[in-house]
């Protein structure tokens, strides 16, 4: 039994514990009502909640951008077209390069000054192929080169050279004497557009299929060497002319015997843009359409300069624009324009680069596609390359056509612009062309190599005319540009062939 002691010292203890309970609920319940938010409090809280509706009113306009995308997709409706936008950002407004100022004052230049190596690459040799033999132009991406001929092929090599395989492969089978066979083949080409190039890590290609009469728009993954799935139309299987890639979309053109008016240029979310490539003089249209891959409309760019009143016959072709990617992003100049510009889908229009040739410009395109205008005077860009520290500019007095070629009209002009320095380099001006012989037809003049001096290494090296994926200029040559050199024995130059091909990337 409990001792009566003991049983009221529990008691006591409970009681204890009770109130202690009671104090402590009590508190509890003076504390909550007393620590209710101050009037700073409710201040910051209602500036957070603020900020955070404006946070989320900032994200959801991509994502407003990229429904409004999709529904213009989905339904081609005019409300759901965007309005250009070609505004100038106070805070990064473009730059001037004044073209006439730096003609007074031309230098030599050494290449160490702007780079300070040359990487060379030597591509292996393809015997079956027709793009070493006769016609090339090279692609360097991150992860592959890719040699693209207009009469029907493009390769893949690895970043060392080594053939991997034809995205097209296309078999020439002829008894003809070799200058019929090549314009057959020209004729006959799903090259024949020039349209071949490197959108991020998306090659990207146009294909025509001129018995089927389409016209597609190829991308191939350039990360990839697997080999990807081939195109199946019966046209492309008969012919013996399969690609290898995806279509992304069947280009707005309906005949192909005549040059596309607008080149596709692949953008980002899945968007197309149609470039003008040149004036166009019977059917003037749009600077620049984007569409979506269905074809629907998202933006037109008003071409402020058309060719009016303009018969289409025997007019100069002096300017074709530029159109080009760095860093992925679509960079283009109308072809009488001074102005280079970052197109940035769906609307936008950055302006990047003014070229400034003062009286020497040519003021509108009706003049300059005028056989009767005089370009005596007149300054054109012939090449423009921009890698990511420099500008590489190539430009004429007067037209570089076969008939002042053989006249020894042009006269030619080059610079280096450094875009971080703000600083032009002016490497010669006004140097007259090589003579064009006389039995020649189509051939149009080209400017002297009297380019950058070599101090880095014995090769002799020519005007970048491309960059890398990566920003790098770049230029490439074959066995021939060597040969004539008998004290270059180094790797990679060892055994030349006349058709090897390397790659040589400034760094």
């Amino acid at each position: 039994m409990i001792s009566l002691e003991r049983l009221t010292k529990y008691l006591k203890i409970m009681k204890i514990q009770n109130l202690c309970i009671l104090f402590l609920v009590m508190f509890i319940g003076f504390s909550c009502h007393r620590n209710r938010p101050k009037t700073e409090e409710k201040a910051v809280t209602k500036q957070i909640r603020t900020e955070e509706k404006q946070l989320a009113q900032e994200v959801t306009k991509p994502a407003e951008i990229k429904k409004q995308m999709a529904d213009s997709i989905a339904k081609p409706l005019k409300e759901f077209r965007f309005k250009e936008d070609r505004k100038v950002d106070p805070k990064n407004p473009p730059m001037a390069i004044n073209m006439a100022e730096n003609r007074t004052n031309p230098k030599e230049i050494k290449l160490s000054q702007l780079f300070s190596k040359i990487e060379y690459i030597r591509l292996e040799s393809l015997s079956d192929s027709i793009i070493q033999k006769y016609s090339n132009i090279f692609v360097v991406g991150n992860h592959h080169i890719y040699s693209y001929s207009v009469l029907g092929e493009i390769a893949q090599f690895d970043l060392k050279g080594h053939f991997i395989q034809y995205i097209l492969k296309r078999e020439i089978k002829s008894t003809s004497p070799i200058s019929k066979c090549l314009g057959n083949v020209l004729q006959t080409s799903p090259l024949k557009n020039m349209i071949c190039y490197l959108s991020g890590d998306t090659l990207c290609y146009q294909y025509d299929d001129l018995s089927g009469g389409k016209s597609y728009f190829m991308v191939f993954d350039d990360k990839s060497q697997t080999k990807s799935i081939e195109l199946t139309t019966n046209h492309e299987l008969k012919n013996k002319m399969p690609g290898k890639g995806r279509i992304m979309a069947e280009l707005l053109t309906s005949k192909l015997k005549n040059q596309t008016p607008l080149s596709p240029y692949l953008l980002k979310n899945n968007t197309i843009a149609y470039s003008q490539k040149r004036k166009s003089v019977k059917s003037p249209g749009s600077f620049i359409n984007v569409t979506s891959l269905s074809g629907d409309t998202l933006c037109k760019f008003i071409d402020f300069d058309p060719i009016v009143n303009n018969s289409g016959k025997n007019n100069q072709g002096v300017d074709l624009g530029n159109s080009y990617y760095l860093n992925g992003i679509l960079h283009v100049r109308q072809a009488f324009n001074d102005t280079v510009y970052q197109l940035i889908p769906p609307n936008k229009l950055v302006p990047k680069y003014v070229l400034n040739f003062g009286k020497q410009a040519i003021a509108k395109a009706n003049k300059g596609m005028d056989p009767n205008y005089n370009l005596t005077d007149k300054h054109i860009i012939s090449q423009l390359t921009e890698s990511n520290r420099y500008l590489f500019i190539t430009y004429t007095e007067n037209n570089q056509a076969p008939i002042t070629a053989k006249k020894r009209s042009p006269k030619y002009s080059r610079l280096v612009y450094d875009k971080l320095k703000g600083k032009a380099f002016q490497i010669y001006t006004d140097e007259l062309t090589a003579s064009i012989p006389d039995n020649s037809r189509f051939l149009s003049s080209s400017p002297p190599e009297k380019n950058l001096e070599n101090d880095l290494d014995s090769v002799p090296t020519t005007w970048p005319l491309q960059v890398t994926a990566g920003g790098k200029p770049f230029f490439h040559f074959d066995g021939r540009f060597l040969l004539k050199e008998k004290k270059i024995k180094s790797a990679p130059f060892k055994n030349l062939g006349v058709n090897d091909q390397f790659i040589a990337i400034y760094q």
